[in-house]
């Protein structure tokens, strides 16, 4: 998406919030070990040639969103600031990003 509605200033947060979520994120990420309960049931998902609904608790974000980097899974963002910040970082790890939320965009995501 392009940057052109954010001012400059909101475009350099948007920069520099995305490098610096990647920067926690990324090497903090590395260093989790990970047990896996239940993985039986999204092979399966797999396996049916269905595609799965992904969602992470609040509190398990930051290690869910490591770990499920690089599978070609589309987040849904808000169409603010906030969600801009989000969309930026999310895809340094490998997902997509769809802008939309309840009040704005929801339907269309």
């Amino acid at each position: 998406m392009p940057l052109s509605g954010y001012t400059f200033r909101e475009r350099i947060l948007i920069h520099l919030a995305d490098i610096s979520f990647y920067s926690l994120i990324a090497p903090i990420g590395r260093t989790i070990r990970y047990e896996v309960v239940g993985w039986e049931h999204f092979e399966e998902i797999e396996a049916g040639n269905k595609i799965p609904i992904y969602s992470f608790w609040h509190d398990r974000i930051f290690a869910g969103t490591y770990f499920f980097r690089d599978r070609g899974i589309v987040v849904i963002t808000s169409q603010s600031l906030d969600g801009e910040y989000i969309s930026r970082f999310i895809k340094r790890l490998g997902y997509g990003s769809v802008r939309g939320s309840s009040t704005r965009g929801g339907v269309g995501a």
